[in-house]
């Protein structure tokens, strides 16, 4: 009897397996509410310009400084008298594209060292082993900040810090997945076929591989923006008069008595902006395990 059939019999409906892990993570309600979040961030980043006129986020004004929130300024301005919600909306874009891209190339590095040293094992995987031991002794922060500092503040350069900071995690971890998934009788059948070893990896055992890809991507997207908030406050990342989250949150420090709203708002776009990648992830996990399945 074929699975349609036994579906059928049992009253079942059959899904694919996006489909029953969509269905997973729609009684995930703080996953939902994670990414909700993070689509109305990415529409917001997307139609920053549309929204606000960019004129708005750099042009000082200071009669409106240090203007408290109202119906003319939802959220107040700055220092300078800009527009706290116009310069929030654009800050979105250098945030997420800055958190996207670092996760991008410390996954792409990580899971061709975590491949390489989990299929091959023996001298490879002790060679890269020992490299990530190196550079997991030191915290991923520092790392990112040893590269801003000696090679400059450009976003290019922030975004390569905090890949650097996180690939030997990275790299750890899609090791660990690719042993589970290198033993599975599967990949003993594509051997014997005659499969390449670059085959067998590419086309059987990192898709395999990809609920724990899509989980740690969605949590370190998180970091990474936790990340480049941190440098940027630190005066390492995005220059004014360009809005960033974090530039805006040391901006403001200086007034923390006088218009505590120009530290309040960028530090909650930061806080909630980490939580709902978090809670996404946390859901994404327990949807993508193969445990939960009924």
């Amino acid at each position: 009897m074929s699975k349609k059939e036994v579906n059928a019999a049992t009253g079942r409906k059959h899904y694919s397996q996006l489909g029953e892990t969509w269905l997973r993570l729609k009684k995930n309600k703080a996953a939902l509410v994670g990414l909700f979040i993070i689509g109305a961030l990415i529409l917001m980043a997307v139609l920053s310009s549309i929204i606000v006129p960019y004129e708005k986020v750099v042009t000082p004004n200071i009669v409106e400084r240090l203007a408290k929130p109202s119906a003319e300024h939802l959220l107040g301005c700055d220092e300078l008298g800009r527009d706290m919600l116009a310069r929030l909306v654009y800050g979105s874009r250098y945030s997420l594209l800055i958190g996207f891209f670092a996760v991008v190339v410390s996954l792409g590095i990580g899971i061709l060292l975590g491949s390489l040293a989990a299929f091959y094992g023996g001298m490879v995987d002790t060679v890269i082993s020992r490299i990530c031991d190196v550079f997991e002794g030191l915290p991923g922060f520092l790392l990112a900040l040893c590269v801003t500092a000696a090679f400059g503040t450009s976003i290019y350069t922030l975004m390569l810090a905090i890949a650097f900071g996180k690939f030997a995690g990275c790299t750890r971890i899609m090791r660990g997945a690719v042993l589970s998934v290198k033993g599975q009788e599967y990949i003993e059948a594509a051997r014997s076929l005659g499969g390449s070893n670059r085959g067998i990896i590419w086309y059987h055992i990192i898709p395999n591989c990809i609920p724990t890809i899509i989980v740690q991507a969605t949590i370190q997207i998180g970091s990474g923006i936790l990340y480049a908030s941190s440098l940027s406050y630190l005066g390492l990342g995005v220059q004014p008069p360009n809005p960033e989250w974090g530039a805006m949150l040391s901006g403001g420090r200086q007034f923390l008595m006088e218009a505590p709203h120009i530290t309040i708002f960028p530090g909650l776009f930061i806080m909630v902006t980490i939580l709902a990648f978090n809670l996404l992830g946390d859901g994404l996990r327990d949807a993508l395990d193969p445990r939960m399945k009924q």
